[in-house]
């Protein structure tokens, strides 16, 4: 009977892992590799890429939780503000607005979740984030701002060339609530992609962010 029972479950998760749509390539640039799929309900495509950095994980990892320096190492950010901590700093919440090209500018509410950190450097970093608009402390939409409902993504780091680079995966679905047609705001979610990743390379050489062990 267990055997039976480890069987099915072995088929239902094949057979989920099967109903998902498959990741469609987009290219390289600089490096990256680029894909988005088609997500059940939305016609805002996710988006993931991967790729190298050529700072250790620790260096990264100390840009990406440079959170109230965000409008100054993240491009199009204008404004971050921390609203509150959980699990010891572990769960942050945040507020954030950003000035975009072409539409109209936005902001919203994420919570962040810091899912891994390894104790000795060596292993893998990681951090998710959800869209956190009901959070209590959550300021309202600014004037002339259009509030984001879906904001997901993560970050996930693991050493490589024995800890001195990088290998990182960057996945994120943001549904800009554009009155654009969906292929332009897909193309634009894609192409902000790369601007991401060429200023966490940049910031990561940086002090203090390099000195981070």
């Amino acid at each position: 009977m267990a055997r039976l029972a480890g069987g099915l479950l072995a088929l239902v998760l094949a057979a989920s892992a099967a109903a998902e749509p498959a990741w469609d390539s987009r290219g390289q640039i600089d490096g990256i590799s680029i894909y988005n799929r088609s997500t059940p309900g939305s016609s805002i495509k996710e988006v993931k890429s991967e790729g190298s950095i050529d700072s250790p994980p620790a260096a990264v990892w100390a840009v990406l939780r440079d959170i109230a320096a965000y409008p100054q190492t993240m491009p199009y950010t204008r404004v971050t503000t921390i609203l509150g901590q959980e699990d010891g700093g572990n769960v942050i919440y945040y507020y954030t607005a950003l000035d975009l090209p072409i539409v109209t500018d936005r902001d919203y509410t994420l919570k962040l979740r810091v899912e891994h950190v390894p104790a000795d450097g060596s292993g893998v970093y990681r951090l998710s984030w959800t869209s956190a608009n009901d959070y209590a402390k959550a300021p309202p939409p600014l004037r002339h701002y259009v509030r984001l409902s879906e904001v997901s993504g993560y970050w996930e780091l693991t050493p490589e060339d024995g800890g001195k680079a990088t290998h990182a995966v960057y996945y994120v679905h943001t549904d800009p609530a554009s009155p654009l047609p969906s292929f332009i705001t897909n193309k634009a979610n894609t192409d902000a992609v790369p601007k991401v990743w060429r200023a966490v390379r940049e910031w990561a050489k940086k002090a203090p962010y390099a000195q981070a062990r």
